[in-house]
Protein backbone atom coordinates (compact mmCIF):
# COMPACT_ATOMS: atom_id res chain seq x y z
CA UNK A 1 0.00 0.00 0.00
CA UNK A 2 1.52 3.32 -1.15
CA UNK A 3 1.07 6.17 1.49
CA UNK A 4 -0.51 9.61 0.67
CA UNK A 5 1.20 11.72 2.58
CA UNK A 6 4.62 11.84 5.15
CA UNK A 7 2.39 11.11 8.38
CA UNK A 8 0.95 8.50 7.17
CA UNK A 9 4.08 6.94 5.36
CA UNK A 10 6.44 7.38 9.03
CA UNK A 11 3.03 5.72 10.27
CA UNK A 12 3.58 2.70 7.98
CA UNK A 13 7.46 2.29 8.06
CA UNK A 14 7.45 2.49 12.64
CA UNK A 15 4.71 -0.52 11.70
CA UNK A 16 6.98 -2.63 9.73
CA UNK A 17 10.06 -2.02 12.16
CA UNK A 18 7.74 -3.06 15.15
CA UNK A 19 6.94 -6.40 13.18
CA UNK A 20 10.63 -7.15 12.14
CA UNK A 21 11.71 -6.42 15.68
CA UNK A 22 9.27 -8.00 17.55
CA UNK A 23 7.29 -10.51 15.74
CA UNK A 24 9.49 -12.10 12.57
CA UNK A 25 11.88 -14.73 13.38
CA UNK A 26 15.38 -13.20 12.15
CA UNK A 27 17.58 -15.68 10.21
CA UNK A 28 20.80 -14.48 11.02
CA UNK A 29 20.52 -15.30 14.78
CA UNK A 30 20.84 -18.46 16.32
CA UNK A 31 17.58 -20.27 17.16
CA UNK A 32 16.30 -17.53 14.73
CA UNK A 33 15.22 -15.23 17.84
CA UNK A 34 13.62 -12.35 17.13
CA UNK A 35 15.89 -8.87 16.85
CA UNK A 36 14.35 -7.32 20.07
CA UNK A 37 14.80 -10.54 22.28
CA UNK A 38 19.00 -10.84 21.33
CA UNK A 39 19.12 -7.44 21.72
CA UNK A 40 17.75 -7.46 25.32
CA UNK A 41 19.87 -10.50 26.33
CA UNK A 42 22.55 -8.69 25.37
CA UNK A 43 24.94 -7.03 28.22
CA UNK A 44 24.86 -3.38 28.38
CA UNK A 45 28.82 -2.15 27.33
CA UNK A 46 30.72 -0.21 30.07
CA UNK A 47 30.84 3.51 28.73
CA UNK A 48 34.30 4.41 27.29
CA UNK A 49 36.77 5.68 30.11
CA UNK A 50 39.94 8.04 29.17
CA UNK A 51 42.72 6.63 29.87
CA UNK A 52 44.38 7.84 32.60
CA UNK A 53 48.09 9.91 32.50
CA UNK A 54 50.63 7.96 32.64
CA UNK A 55 53.46 9.57 35.06
CA UNK A 56 56.48 11.41 33.65
CA UNK A 57 60.10 9.83 34.65
CA UNK A 58 61.52 11.71 37.36
CA UNK A 59 65.29 13.41 36.57
CA UNK A 60 67.48 13.04 39.09
CA UNK A 61 69.69 16.10 39.54
CA UNK A 62 72.95 15.16 38.32
CA UNK A 63 75.45 16.85 40.53
CA UNK A 64 77.90 13.83 40.74
CA UNK A 65 79.69 15.06 37.86
CA UNK A 66 82.80 16.64 38.57
CA UNK A 67 83.13 18.29 35.26
CA UNK A 68 80.49 20.14 36.14
CA UNK A 69 82.02 21.98 38.60
CA UNK A 70 85.70 22.69 36.58
CA UNK A 71 84.99 26.13 34.48
CA UNK A 72 85.06 25.18 30.90
CA UNK A 73 87.35 27.26 28.50
CA UNK A 74 86.60 28.96 25.09
CA UNK A 75 83.40 28.34 24.01
CA UNK A 76 82.99 25.01 25.42
CA UNK A 77 80.27 23.42 27.37
CA UNK A 78 78.98 20.42 29.08
CA UNK A 79 75.42 18.98 28.22
CA UNK A 80 73.89 15.50 29.20
CA UNK A 81 72.43 13.60 26.25
CA UNK A 82 69.06 12.95 26.12
CA UNK A 83 66.97 9.66 26.01
CA UNK A 84 67.69 8.99 22.32
CA UNK A 85 71.30 10.30 22.37
CA UNK A 86 70.77 13.73 21.21
CA UNK A 87 71.40 16.96 22.32
CA UNK A 88 69.89 20.40 21.62
CA UNK A 89 71.68 23.61 20.40
CA UNK A 90 70.11 26.76 19.20
CA UNK A 91 67.22 25.13 18.48
CA UNK A 92 68.45 22.45 16.64
CA UNK A 93 68.47 18.89 17.54
CA UNK A 94 71.92 17.34 16.81
CA UNK A 95 72.04 12.81 16.77
CA UNK A 96 75.00 11.66 18.51
CA UNK A 97 74.59 8.25 19.52
CA UNK A 98 71.62 6.62 21.09
CA UNK A 99 74.33 4.07 22.76
CA UNK A 100 75.14 7.16 24.79
CA UNK A 101 71.89 8.39 26.07
CA UNK A 102 72.30 10.34 29.19
CA UNK A 103 76.21 10.95 29.28
CA UNK A 104 77.58 14.13 29.84
CA UNK A 105 79.45 15.26 26.80
CA UNK A 106 81.69 18.03 26.07
CA UNK A 107 80.41 20.77 23.21
CA UNK A 108 82.41 23.45 20.99
CA UNK A 109 80.97 26.07 19.22
CA UNK A 110 83.63 28.30 17.89
CA UNK A 111 83.53 28.99 14.76
CA UNK A 112 81.54 26.85 11.94
CA UNK A 113 82.50 23.17 12.78
CA UNK A 114 80.22 22.10 15.83
CA UNK A 115 81.95 19.75 17.49
CA UNK A 116 80.69 17.06 20.52
CA UNK A 117 83.39 14.96 22.35
CA UNK A 118 82.83 12.28 25.04
CA UNK A 119 84.70 13.60 28.48
CA UNK A 120 87.49 11.80 27.79
CA UNK A 121 88.14 14.13 24.72
CA UNK A 122 86.77 11.73 22.05
CA UNK A 123 85.07 13.69 19.27
CA UNK A 124 82.07 11.59 18.79
CA UNK A 125 80.61 14.01 16.27
CA UNK A 126 81.81 16.76 14.50
CA UNK A 127 78.70 18.95 11.56
CA UNK A 128 79.66 22.02 10.06
CA UNK A 129 76.49 24.47 11.09
CA UNK A 130 73.30 23.53 8.97
CA UNK A 131 71.80 25.56 6.61
CA UNK A 132 68.97 28.29 8.04
CA UNK A 133 65.49 26.37 8.41
CA UNK A 134 67.31 22.53 9.00
CA UNK A 135 66.06 21.59 12.80
CA UNK A 136 67.51 18.15 13.06
CA UNK A 137 70.60 17.39 12.02
CA UNK A 138 71.33 13.45 11.75
CA UNK A 139 74.68 11.41 12.68
CA UNK A 140 74.73 9.70 9.53
CA UNK A 141 73.50 5.80 11.06
CA UNK A 142 70.43 4.28 10.52
CA UNK A 143 67.70 4.74 13.22
CA UNK A 144 67.11 2.09 15.45
CA UNK A 145 69.29 -0.11 17.11
CA UNK A 146 72.78 -1.49 16.43
CA UNK A 147 72.71 -4.72 15.55
CA UNK A 148 74.26 -7.41 17.69
CA UNK A 149 77.75 -8.30 16.57
CA UNK A 150 77.24 -11.67 14.99
CA UNK A 151 79.79 -14.35 15.85
CA UNK A 152 80.19 -17.32 13.37
CA UNK A 153 78.68 -20.40 14.49
CA UNK A 154 80.77 -23.42 15.34
CA UNK A 155 78.58 -25.76 12.57
CA UNK A 156 79.48 -23.43 9.90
Amino acid sequence: MIARDAGSACGQRSGRVHIYNTERPHQGLPGRVMPLTAWSATPKAQAPRPKPDRPRPQRAASTDSPIRTIPVVGGMRVLKLRENGSIRLRKITYMVDGQRAGEDVLVSEDGDPITVADLNGTVLIEHSRPAPGIKYVGNGKPRGRRPRTTVASPMS
